[in-house]
Order: structure tokens, then C-alpha cells, then sequence
């Protein structure tokens, strides 16, 4: 298996690009000085379903969200970097930022984040001393993964395969079911 950085829609839904962020110009048209509210291409919470198995959900990104980070997003569809606070009050869906486009999503930009891709291919920001196979956990990292820690373990998640050695480089997971912390 190898990381997919090119991810496509199987629904029928025109706008749904896994791969990009989006941005939303609410800047005035100087033409005739009337303010211009162009929308998103889809709802928030909004669904897909993608190649190798993935799953999808359309969010807005409420703090600077990178490029392979784990996400958690709330009932507003507002992700967040997942961090071992957020994920204690068990009231968030868990997710990957896939997007290939750009390097991190700005507060207020919309992408679809990953939900499930049991086919492979999902890259994650994952300690680069974590080994195959591993349980993993929440790293101190917002938005990382680790195997080294032993508490708020996330279950869903298999490690495939570790691409780089170094925090910069994603590694390789499988999302078998949705995400969830683990008791």
C-alpha cells in the first residue's frame, strides 16, 4: 500500500474534492460596492463516500488545522486538532485532514476530513518512532499520534507503515471503523 494523496468521490455530489481547502470570499464587489457572500460547494456535515473504502464528512476548520493532523469535530461540524482534552468529554467524531492542496487550513476554511478508509492509503501525523501494528495514542502533539503513551489510546486506527523519520513526514494508516476513544 502506499499513501494516497489524490483522493476521489464515488457519490454522485458535485463540489465534494477531498483534496482541497476551501476558502469562502465574503470581499466587496468593487464593481457596484455590494458585498458579495459566495457559499460553500456543500453543506457542513455534509457526507461522501471515496476510493479504498474511505468515508467523508464536510467541516470548517475552527483553529489552524495542518495537513495529515487528527481532528475532532463537534455537532456543528467545526474541527479542531485533536487533543487529549478535547477527546475526554466524549461528545466528538474523530477525523484525518487529507487535504494535498495546501499545507494547513485556516480558521474559517472548509475540508473534508476523513472519517474511515478501510482500503488504506489514509495519511496521518504519526511519531516517527511508532512501529507496525502498534496501539496509538494521543500524542502531546495536537493533532498527533504516538505509540509511546499509555493513556487515551484511539480505537479504529491501525499503523501501516511509518514513510518518513521525522514528526514532518505522515505515515500510513488504515481507519477500519470510525474513531473513538478507547476506555
Amino acid at each position: 500500500m502506499a499513501i494516497n494523496t489524490n483522493w476521489k468521490c464515488t457519490d454522485n455530489k458535485l463540489g465534494a474534492n477531498f483534496n482541497k481547502v476551501i476558502s469562502v470570499n465574503t470581499d466587496q464587489d468593487e464593481a457596484d460596492f455590494t458585498p458579495e457572500y459566495p457559499s460553500t460547494p456543500l453543506a457542513l456535515g455534509e457526507r461522501a463516500h471515496g476510493d479504498g473504502g474511505s468515508e467523508w464528512i464536510f467541516v470548517q476548520a475552527s483553529t489552524t488545522v495542518s495537513q495529515y493532523m487528527a481532528v475532532v469535530i463537534d455537532a456543528n461540524f467545526k474541527a479542531n486538532n485533536l487533543t487529549s482534552a478535547l477527546i475526554a468529554s466524549n461528545v466528538y467524531a474523530i477525523g484525518l485532514a487529507q487535504f494535498s492542496d495546501v499545507t494547513c487550513a485556516n480558521a474559517g476554511e472548509y475540508f473534508w476530513a476523513l472519517l474511515k478508509a478501510n482500503g488504506g492509503g489514509a495519511a496521518a501525523n504519526v511519531s516517527p518512532s511508532a512501529g507496525r501494528g502498534v496501539a496509538l495514542y494521543i500524542s502531546s502533539n495536537a493533532g498527533m499520534f504516538t505509540s509511546s503513551a499509555t493513556t487515551n489510546r484511539i480505537a479504529g486506527i491501525s499503523f501501516v507503515a511509518s514513510i518518513g523519520t521525522s514528526a514532518s513526514n505522515p505515515g500510513e494508516v488504515i481507519i477500519y471503523d470510525y474513531m473513538h476513544a478507547s476506555a
